[in-house]
């Protein structure tokens, strides 16, 4: 008998969480570890008799957090800001001259700092999904630096980039849209009908940005990623922009034969050409969807030590001169070439991200023709 894989969920009895639950638990190959705090709520005894597991665990305390990750294949983790924020026990807690959001984006961010460092410890981990938001005092250059709830999940993320890259190698941050429930629970967000029968929503967004929605409790579990190995029909280090184009668009179809019932497939291909005796890295991004559309990308190109070039042009693919040049093992499927020389600062995922999001514009633009 195969043995269930194990996802650990943090929020399992919130809306993110809880529709994370609802995915796995319908699911034969995993089985649910609920953390909470309080494993006697109604809500964890409702998640017991489903079928999770509930276990407890404090968010502040690294040694019950490393002993709820034990074993676990995969972790989703959702933080709580406003349940912070609106806890009686916590509103003496700021300091004189504090506002209590800025306290409680110091808390949310140290809450994330442990779940990063515990999760990197966990040596049977595959994946670490975070959720998280964008950072407007960044984004916005300080014009924007009060919208703390953001700001300390964004705040986080760069943290986990920046010091734990193998465990970011692996992880898969997760930006909901706007939820639909806020309509119904902030009394700011509410619409108002008027006297002429018309829907009015009040906001400070221009009349033609497009926002997106989601329905938090019930669309956390509807994307379903998977990860097939197939045949890139071209050599396992092509040497060429053409011969990489080619493989990204081999494994794209491959995957497509392989998965006839996805939506999409997507095909990577990492390759190196040669610049006035230099050469540079770069993949190329192929997406094909169900309709048959195609969008395509390439990422950026960066040049490679000597080194690494000579390793490269005597027949060594570049993942394992990367491995004789850094003294490491397996580094293709870790941080990749890009992390090791930028110092985990862009590993092998950032570096496809973009990339990814540029092959989607075909579908973005429906209307277009590519």
């Amino acid at each position: 008998m195969t043995t269930k894989k194990l996802i650990v969920i943090i929020g399992a009895t919130g809306g993110q969480g809880g529709s994370v639950v609802n995915s796995f638990l319908n699911d034969p190959e995993w089985r649910v570890r609920d953390i909470t705090r309080n494993p006697s709520s109604q809500k964890s005894k409702n998640l017991e008799a489903r079928g999770a597991q509930v276990v407890q665990a404090n968010l502040d305390d690294r040694a019950s957090l490393a002993k709820a990750f034990q074993d676990a294949n995969a972790i989703f983790a959702v933080s709580d800001f406003w349940g912070i924020y609106n806890d009686p026990k916590n509103r003496n807690k700021p300091r004189q001259g504090q506002a209590l959001n800025e306290w409680t984006k110091g808390q949310e961010i140290q809450q994330l700092k442990i779940i990063i460092d515990e999760a990197a410890r966990v040596s049977s981990l595959e994946r670490f999904i975070m959720s998280s938001l964008p950072g407007p005092t960044k984004l916005s250059r300080g014009k924007y630096t009060n919208v703390c709830h953001h700001d300390s999940k964004a705040d986080a993320e760069e943290y986990g980039e920046q010091n734990q890259p193998e465990l970011w190698a692996k992880t898969s941050v997760y930006l909901p849209g706007y939820f639909l429930s806020n309509f119904l629970t902030h009394p700011m967000a509410q619409p108002t009908k008027k006297q002429n029968g018309n829907i009015q929503f009040a906001n400070n967004i221009d009349l033609d940005t497009k926002v997106p929605l989601i329905s938090h409790d019930q669309d956390s579990d509807s994307y379903d990623f998977q990860g097939i190995s197939v045949d890139s029909s071209v050599p396992d280090q092509p040497f060429s922009d053409e011969e990489t184009l080619r493989g990204a668009t081999n494994r794209a179809q491959n995957a497509q034969a392989a998965r006839s019932e996805a939506d999409f497939w997507v095909g990577i291909e990492g390759g190196v050409e040669t610049h006035n005796g230099s050469i540079c890295s770069f993949a190329w991004i192929v997406i094909i969807g169900k309709d048959g559309k195609v969008g395509k990308a390439r990422t950026s190109a960066y040049f490679l030590p000597e080194k690494t070039c000579q390793l490269l042009k005597e027949g060594v693919e570049l993942g394992h001169a990367d491995d004789m040049v850094f003294g490491q093992t397996d580094s293709k499927n870790k941080q990749g070439s890009v992390g090791l020389l930028t110092g985990g600062v862009v590993d092998r995922a950032a570096y496809y991200t973009q990339a990814v999001i540029l092959a989607l514009i075909p579908f973005k633009n429906a209307s277009l023709d590519f």
